[in-house]
């Protein structure tokens, strides 16, 4: 017996579990090819999870990057009007006071180091620029609003990545499973009836669909 190659995607495996539950049945084996069908059906079901809960993972992932986008840009728009007041910024006492380290310290910041660097921002923006500014008066209420949301968004991608990341589990602890009722399976047949007829039941193994398996948190490999 050949089992699918630790790397095959999951359709692989359950072409595989169907044809050796289906030789099962036609040779009277009605006991092992139930028990076989709902391995394999287990395997199925895991594996079709996990890809659903995958789905809220790259929902949240585009809610948190469009919100940054958002805040990305609101910024640069400001700096660019704020820049367009002297002819050279750099020495500009306005300017400098709200872009000290330039603008990329805060477009470009960590994720963890987004809410900080944001919030400065606007502090320096009220402490530096009149209330009745038109570039604070544009950028200040999108950036207090882009906060919110993106900590909005981050704690729903939280939430979304652990329950991926446990139902990925689920589906490799049934990929085990499927495997060693396999060699379980085999190796009755075989004590029973001998290799040569144990080896009937299973088909050569494919490579076809062959995937590498993913890290937990990473997408699965599609079939």
């Amino acid at each position: 017996m050949r089992l699918p190659d630790e790397t095959s995607a999951e359709p692989v495996y359950i072409r595989y579990g169907r044809y050796a539950t289906r030789r099962l049945q036609r040779a009277g084996h009605a006991a092992l090819a139930a028990d076989l069908a709902k391995v394999n059906g287990d395997l199925r079901s895991k594996y079709r999870a996990a890809q659903d809960l995958e789905e809220p993972v790259q929902d949240g992932l585009a809610d948190r990057d469009s919100v940054d986008d958002g805040m990305d840009g609101a910024t640069q728009i400001a700096r660019a009007a704020i820049a367009g007041r002297t002819t050279n910024p750099a020495a500009d006492e306005t300017y400098t006071a709200i872009f000290p380290m330039g603008v990329a310290w805060y477009i470009a910041a960590p994720l963890d180091e987004q809410e900080s660097r944001y919030k400065a921002l606007i502090a320096r923006v009220e402490k530096t620029l009149p209330a009745n500014d038109h570039a604070r008066k544009a950028l200040v209420p999108v950036v207090t609003q882009g906060l919110k949301d993106f900590e909005k968004a981050t704690r729903a991608l939280d939430k979304a990545t652990l329950a991926a990341d446990l139902g990925l589990s689920g589906y490799r602890s049934a990929r085990t499973a499927w495997r060693r009722h396999m060699d379980r399976l085999y190796s009755a047949l075989r004590a029973d009836h001998g290799a040569d007829y144990a080896e009937r039941f299973f088909p050569r193994a494919s490579t076809r669909g062959k995937k590498t398996p993913t890290p937990a948190g990473e997408t699965l490999p599609q079939g």
